[in-house]
């Protein structure tokens, strides 16, 4: 179709076609993301502006999905409930050190998240896996260690706590082992 004849189409039809926002195409265009031309007031979007967008999007399948109920083949089901429990744990305590790196505590009841952390994580066996720990696993249990790592290093510049310190050390070991 040569471009003259080509179709334009506005970004509530697009937004309604892929049953997004307008808000969303919008944001799209703005990023870049989506070409689009504003002759006037209003963007207009060509199809094969759509279309292109769309193809670099396209999500396909490795294989077909395993049931959620067969076991894995590392560990079964059990390292899958591991990593749900391990992100949001490393999400946390990553998100805390950025935090304390931008603004560090000042005082000892500033760090008694870290420590109250340190403890509910210990308490529950985390670092007390499985035998058999899959490479997801050990690399999540990784970055929790190194994570409770910069936290005590940032806490003992306002603290120095022997219990904590013991606490992140009794980590490290376990996680090493």
């Amino acid at each position: 179709m040569a471009a003259s004849e080509e179709q334009f189409l506005s970004l509530e039809d697009v937004a309604s076609r892929l049953q997004v926002s307008d808000q969303t195409v919008r944001r799209w265009v703005k990023s870049g993301k989506l070409t689009a031309y504003k002759p006037g007031l209003e963007y207009r979007i060509r199809e094969s502006d759509l279309e292109e967008f769309l193809a670099a999007r396209e999500v396909r399948p490795k294989g077909p999905a395993p049931s959620p109920l067969e076991p894995s083949l590392l560990n079964g089901l059990e390292e899958d409930r591991r990593l749900r429990y391990l992100r949001p744990w490393r999400a946390f305590v990553h998100g805390l050190a950025r935090r304390w790196e931008k603004e560090p505590p000042k005082t000892s009841r500033e760090i008694a998240p870290l420590y109250e952390a340190l403890t509910a994580v210990v308490e529950q066996g985390v670092f007390e896996p499985p035998e058999r720990v899959g490479p997801s696993e050990a690399h999540e249990l990784m970055l929790l260690t190194l994570g409770f790592q910069r936290l005590n290093e940032i806490a003992n510049k306002v603290d120095q706590d022997e219990e904590r310190d013991a606490v992140v050390r009794d980590i490290r070991e376990k996680f090493s082992a």
